[in-house]
């Protein structure tokens, strides 16, 4: 049956059958090749490899094709070499009979909910547009049943490679976390901008499900992050270890930057169970590491107030100055020979040439601070290779005078970008960590001794609280912050509706159906809420366009956009033409824009008045003049976008043959005459997102499979936390898979998640790995 799907999906891909056949296929042969590399592939792909966003396909994408590419290998694998073959870790990994009964009644639950959802069957190429039909019931359906149909290739790769396969797996997380935030970079430098944290903008990387709402890129984050602090904290390889402390970094800008209060939180509940796990943890700790972690938690929460309170009043500079001079500091505590006489006076009389140096570049530049801190952090550089290499107290005192001098330097930056009162909360900063200097110097033990290894890690925390500090304090967050009030009463009426449309019996025990609450709110929702719809109908063997807009108040931000993706290198001078008919006078709006995915910049627009004719086609020429397409900069270039909406409040219009024509002569758009309905055609929202998401993941689940299906779900998580609390003492990745599933859950209590079926996919394989690890110590010890 997979192989059905994939042959008519790629037969039917916007692209054509041909590339997508060809990478299908190479695909297929890898794992011919290596038959368990999809455990790395899938969860690393998955999260980029739709393009959605270009095709317009939403019910069958390329996600799907990777999905049933490696269902069809790894089943045609197993028929062929059959039930046997060599599983030295079969006593480690596998089914009870408890989690078998418990993914059949999940299992069970979906189907009878789908089946709800999609009965009475309605031709598919007449509900392509959007989410009001019934085939999004197993569009969201197959987010599971994905996942459970990987359940016999996953034990069977765990049952052949043990703990190898369980790291592949884990690895693959870690890779698609990458990708994601490689993407969401990108998205916000040629956007808003990476330090601009004033602007309402909301980043979606790559999950195209966002046009409508949704926070499929939190659950990503919440479910990949735990694995990429694991893989930082296990590798023992510091060309390893560098790029995956800069990954945990970018992630928590990342996560930082979705402005989303939930993720914060979220973030916090996962930290703090894998703190608890690990403390837990049978011979984790001794009392006296116990004792250092205290007091590491201590200063961490020391330093992170220091942080704060200097860049609210010094700013940027001020807290980057922080950041480095933390981790000289880590550095210079490997300098217990400098304490003595030699060391000592070396030490004093770098730092009076280094001080006097500073201050003469701040006198005599007009950015004389920043000069005076570069020239300062590259002679700390230079002072400590010099000490990595001959380790004299000569070296080492002049270390520590280049470190006294990278503080004054500091100072100065603190001083020139802030107020007085920032350069005496930097003093105090200062000085605590010369106070930890002295200490070092007094007891002589080995505690917090630099390494290459530490080096890295306390410089990749302290950027992390640099970041926690910063982001947060922006204008939009500040803004989020003060109205969560209002926010919370806003999804408490949502829910309060979602529940009232629960009417009989059956909708309490298996739901309304999988993936029917858009379509409920279209028919149910306050009229002045229900958002506006577009079809492809056919009229005399012709398809076309058909708009039909809301009833609520059609602000630009609240438009309903139809788009399709067009080339950056659009020349100017636009030209837009298109038939239309009417009933009733309408407006369209036309634009031209740069766009991620929502909010358009740069954008050339106009907008069109129609009049309703005899009934017929009118023809419709318009040149957008109002703004110019913006293209971004070199290194990060915005994507163009050509949107067409209805800006008239209930007014529906029928549009056909739009062209798009630049400067060139060409016309830069696909399908414009929809003969092929959707393809190529998108949708988005940038504002407005109710109608589409529950935004709660367990009244989600109620409203969708009802209290059968709730009750499992609830089963399904607490089994998966147990089976790893059994493990955890000896199961070293324990803490971080509790803490996945505890972030994950924790946003869902906010957010609408497992309606975007690949997060569904991924999110039921972490579970269902959780609980095909056998619990007994003799099974595990066989691995």
């Amino acid at each position: 049956m997979a192989a059905t799907a994939l042959g008519w999906a790629l037969l039917h891909h916007p692209f054509g059958p041909l590339w997508p056949s060809v990478v299908t296929l190479a695909y297929c042969v890898l794992l011919l090749w290596r038959p368990h590399a999809w455990l790395f592939l899938v969860p690393a792909l998955l999260p980029v490899i739709d393009l959605t966003a270009t095709t317009g396909a939403i019910y069958l994408t390329e996600s799907d094709l990777l999905l049933a590419a490696t269902l069809v290998m790894g089943y045609a694998r197993s028929a062929w070499d059959g039930p046997g073959g060599d599983q030295p870790h079969r006593a480690a990994f596998g089914l009870s009979r408890f989690a078998g009964a418990l993914l059949a009644l999940l299992a069970l639950s979906y189907a009878m909910s789908a089946a709800r959802g999609f009965l009475p069957y309605m031709p598919f190429d007449q509900q392509l547009a959007d989410y009001n039909n019934r085939w999004n019931s197993l569009r969201v359906a197959k987010g599971f049943y994905f996942g459970l149909a990987l359940v016999p290739l996953l034990v069977r790769a765990l049952r052949e490679q043990g703990e190898a396969a369980l790291t592949r797996f884990m690895a693959g997380l870690v890779a698609g976390l990458a990708l994601i935030c490689l993407v969401a970079v990108y998205e916000r430098m040629a956007y808003p901008g990476l330090m601009n944290f004033a602007s309402d903008y909301r980043i979606t990387a790559s999950f195209w499900e966002m046009h409508v709402g949704g926070a499929p890129l939190d659950g990503w984050l919440l479910l990949t992050l735990p694995f990429a602090i694991w893989a930082a904290f296990s590798t023992q390889r510091l060309h390893f270890l560098v790029p995956l402390v800069a990954l945990v970094d970018i992630a928590a800008y990342v996560a930082l930057v979705t402005f989303s209060r939930g993720v914060y939180g979220a973030c916090l509940v996962g930290v703090l169970v894998a703190l608890a796990m690990q403390f837990d943890r049978k011979l984790a700790f001794t009392d006296k590491a116990r004792s250092a972690v205290g007091w590491l938690l201590l200063g961490a929460g020391a330093l992170f107030w220091g942080m704060w309170a200097t860049f609210r009043t010094g700013g940027y500079r001020a807290l980057m100055a922080v950041v480095f001079l933390v981790a000289a500091t880590h550095f210079a505590t490997t300098l217990g020979r400098a304490c003595g006489r030699v060391g000592l006076t070396s030490a004093s009389i770098v730092l009076v040439l280094g001080a006097v140096l500073d201050l003469t570049l701040f006198a005599a530049l007009t950015q004389g601070s920043l000069w005076a801190w570069g020239i300062s952090a590259l002679g700390f550089v230079a002072a400590a290779a010099l000490w990595l290499k001959w380790s004299s107290p000569m070296a080492g005192g002049m270390a520590l005078g280049a470190w006294g001098a990278l503080a004054v330097a500091g100072a100065l930056v603190t001083y020139q970008g802030g107020t007085a009162a920032a350069l005496v909360v930097y003093a105090w900063v200062a000085l605590a960590l010369a106070l930890v200097l002295v200490v070092k110097c007094v007891r002589h033990d080995s505690a917090w001794t630099w390494s290459p290894r530490s080096g890295t890690i306390v410089f990749g925390a302290a950027v992390l609280l640099a970041l926690a500090v910063a982001v947060p304090d922006g204008y939009l967050m500040s803004e989020r912050f003060s109205h969560t009030q209002g926010d919370f009463v806003t999804r408490e009426q949502l829910w309060r509706e979602a529940v009232s449309w629960l009417d009989s019996t059956s909708d309490w025990l298996i739901g309304k159906g999988v993936g029917r609450f858009p379509d409920s709110y279209h028919k149910r929702g306050p009229a002045s809420n229900i958002p506006g719809t577009f079809s492809f109908p056919h009229d005399e063997a012709n398809t076309f366009l058909r708009l039909s807009s809301a009833s609520h108040p059609l602000t630009r931000g609240r438009l309903q956009r139809v788009v399709q993706a067009v080339s950056n290198d659009v020349v100017p001078q636009l030209l837009v033409s298109f038939d239309a008919r009417v009933s009733r006078t309408a407006t369209i709006y036309l634009e031209v824009c740069g766009r991620h995915l929502l909010y358009g910049e740069g954008c050339a627009s106009h907008t069109v008045r129609l009049k309703p004719g005899n009934g017929g086609w009118q023809p419709v020429r318009v040149t957008l003049t109002s703004g110019a397409f913006e293209r971004g900069h070199w290194y990060a270039p915005r994507r163009a976008y050509f949107a067409v909406a209805l800006a008239s409040g209930g007014r529906s219009a029928d549009l056909d043959n739009i062209q798009l024509i630049d400067g060139s002569g060409a016309d830069q758009l696909r399908n414009g005459d929809f003969s092929r309905a959707g393809d190529f055609w998108f949708f988005t929202s940038d504002h407005y997102y109710l109608p589409w998401h529950i935004e709660n993941l367990f009244i989600s689940l109620l409203f969708d499979q009802g209290i059968l299906g709730l009750a499992v779900f609830i089963v399904l998580c607490l089994t998966a936390a147990v089976r790893v609390l059994r493990c955890a003492g000896y199961w070293p990745q324990a803490p971080y898979f509790l803490a996945s599933l505890a972030g994950f859950v924790t946003v869902g209590s906010l957010n609408s998640l497992l309606d975007v079926p690949r997060l569904a996919t991924i999110f039921y394989l972490v579970c269902f790995a959780m609980v095909v690890i056998r619990t007994e110590r003799s099974a595990r010890s066989r691995i």
